[in-house]
């Protein structure tokens, strides 16, 4: 018994060894080539390629690549265009770079692929004062003239007519290319992250343009699933990303380089959601392909990120007309949502179905969402360009500002409306649709719109959106920074790349300038016709202590501890919810300064008045 034990475990101990040494081959790792004593004295070189000597980036003049020393019975092949190395390619050689070139290399043995792709793009006299995205891409599934995805291909688009796209071009196909992606801050930074990935088109009409829209997604079939970096500075705690857009200004491609991105920047700290941005230059394969627009995508992705709820809870949905699909989950909370919504009435406050809506729906956030696109003045909305998400059943339903190009009076607006369009009219029939039938996202503001407390709660929570995010000051200076991170020179270099003859391009945000001065003038008037109220009147809302002050039960714009001050204008007489919030367990609501103790408390605005809420410790 105890020799066949022994037997045993010997074949084992045999067994584990071959598979461990096949393992470790297979993996690249190669760590011991030949069992041979002779070959164990030379040390030979392993198989493992990390990367050049010289890094990825940023070169005032050609460089010269060495090749690694890898074990005399690997090859190593380099691609030089973007596609991925295979066996028929060329073994690497020392090379000159002596222009902008992504290599991306392999260790072959024999025509088995040792290990993982190596990629890096050398930038040789390049000088870019932006961010850069390098792509990587097989050149000829992208660019191919007849079968590539970025270009039009097919013979039956020569028949199309010029003011409609080409809905079977190769860019309309439902195709994700697996991709590589470096990220550099700028030409004088080293490289801050790379990622393998999958890329698609994305957009309507606005693919027809020939500069395109992709969309970036991280999966872990491609690599880590996964970027860990802080992509947007206005909100540097968010630092995971599994997808991300690459814009081309949509339909603003032709006016200017901001519109859409500018819209979502002004409601930063809001309660409003929205897709932020940066600009960034992109390169595929090597080659210039100027400025895009860096954004987060509207999906789950986007709610993970930012509210770091697990992907696999959050129902995502994009409500265009009476079309309701999903993008995350599935659809059927949101239908039944609508259909609650088109067959019950909300004007009693008390109602069972009032207090319902209350639960399903961030109210706070929904009037803040709409009098965005009010103040804004978005033809292409409401029957288009909707979208929401809940975290089921934990969260209520969230609505996210998306695609505004069609915002700030553009000059291509859609059918029926104009510079002299009354939003709350145009808001009420459902945009260019009609409201007309069920799940029309217009009749959740029909509905509420009937009920006083709503009524109230819109108004109010409208008057401090345009009076504190849609301040002059404040969004002249969002605009300027905008300006500021676009040099002027790369603008330009872009163009070059991308010429628009008509109508001109703008630069500078004045334009945007003077249509939110002038829309800061009539959004007041526009209110009080609709609702009959009164001139606005300036009061101040303050905190003392470890506590805020909320407005009709949601929040005023963070501010630190201490000394709490929001001054608001409202309209006259009519009347103002608000609330004292301690921040934590240890502190406690005391009074207001004038010494009422009611909360919520309930006010009628005059001018110069300050309501001061004090806090103490339990």
């Amino acid at each position: 018994m105890r020799e066949f034990m022994k037997f045993y475990f010997k074949q084992i101990f045999i067994g584990l060894f071959f598979f461990f040494s096949l393992l470790d081959a297979s993996s690249g790792l190669d760590s011991n080539p030949s069992a041979s004593p002779e070959n164990l004295k030379k040390k030979k070189a392993p198989s493992v390629f990390l990367g050049f000597d010289l890094k990825p980036g940023f070169y005032d003049n050609e460089v010269q690549l060495e090749a690694p020393m890898l074990h005399e019975k690997y090859d190593f092949r380099c691609s030089f265009d973007g596609s991925i190395p295979t066996k028929d390619t060329p073994i690497f050689k020392k090379t000159s770079i002596k222009k902008t070139t992504v290599i991306r290399c392999g260790v072959f043995d024999g025509a088995f692929l040792k290990k993982s792709i190596y990629t890096g793009t050398y930038f040789i006299k390049e000088t870019v004062s932006m961010p850069v995205i390098s792509i990587a891409v097989d050149p000829y599934d992208m660019f191919d003239p007849q079968n590539g995805y970025y270009m039009k291909g097919v013979k039956e688009c020569e028949k199309t007519s010029s003011n409609s796209p080409c809905w079977n071009a190769n860019y309309y196909k439902k195709i994700e290319l697996p991709v590589h992606i470096e990220f550099f801050e700028n030409s004088q930074s080293e490289q801050a992250w790379q990622v393998d990935a999958g890329l698609t088109m994305m957009g309507q009409w606005s693919r027809e343009n020939p500069k395109k829209s992709v969309s970036i997604t991280m999966r872990k079939r491609y690599q880590k699933g996964r970027i860990n970096y802080p992509l947007f500075k206005v909100r540097p705690e968010a630092s995971i990303f599994k997808s991300f857009n690459l814009r081309n200004s949509g339909n603003r491609f032709y006016w200017d380089y901001m519109g859409d991105a500018l819209a979502g920047a002004l409601l930063e700290g809001s309660t409003v959601d929205y897709q932020r941005s940066r600009q960034v230059v992109v390169f595929y394969n090597g080659e210039y392909f100027g400025v895009h627009d860096l954004r987060e995508r509207s999906n789950e992705h986007f709610v993970t990120t930012n509210y770091g709820l697990p992907a696999e809870k959050i129902e995502s949905i994009k409500h265009i007309e009476r079309g309701i699909k999903a993008n995350a989950g599935k659809p059927d909370a949101y239908i039944e949502l609508f259909d609650f919504i088109d067959s019950n009435s909300f004007e009693n406050s008390k109602s069972k179905a009032y207090q319902s809506i209350q639960k399903e729906v961030n109210l706070v956030s929904l009037a803040d969402y709409i009098a965005a696109q009010i103040f804004y003045r978005n033809g292409d909305w409401p029957n288009n360009n909707v979208r929401a998400w809940r975290a089921s059943p934990e969260y209520a339903w969230k609505f996210v500002l998306y695609d505004l190009d069609q915002a700030f009076n553009f000059k291509w607006s859609v059918k029926g409306f104009t510079d002299t369009t009354n939003m709350f009219m145009w808001l009420k029939q459902g945009g260019r649709s009609l409201c007309n039938d069920k799940r029309c996202f217009a009749t959740i503001y029909n509905k509420l719109i009937e009920n006083p407390d709503f009524k109230r709660l819109f108004i109010n929570r409208s008057a401090y959106l345009f009076h504190h995010f849609f301040e002059p000051e404040r969004v002249e200076s969002i605009i300027d920074t905008m300006v500021a991170s676009m040099p002027i020179e790369e603008l330009q270099r872009d163009v070059k790349r991308w010429p628009r003859d008509t109508p001109p391009l703008t630069f500078d945000g004045v334009v945007f300038k003077e249509f939110l001065k002038e829309r800061q003038k009539s959004i007041w008037q526009d209110y009080m016709k609709e609702f009959n109220l009164l001139d606005p009147v300036e009061i101040t809302i303050e905190s003392v202590g470890n506590g805020r002050v909320l407005l009709e039960g949601g929040p005023l714009a963070s501010s630190n501890d201490g000394i709490t001050s929001h001054k608001i204008k409202f309209f006259k007489e009519n009347p103002v919810l608000i609330s004292a919030e301690a921040i934590n367990k240890k502190n406690r609501f005391l009074r207001w300064k004038d010494g009422s103790k009611q909360n919520p408390r309930r006010i009628i605005p005059k001018e110069g008045a300050t309501y001061t809420a004090i806090f103490t410790k339990n």
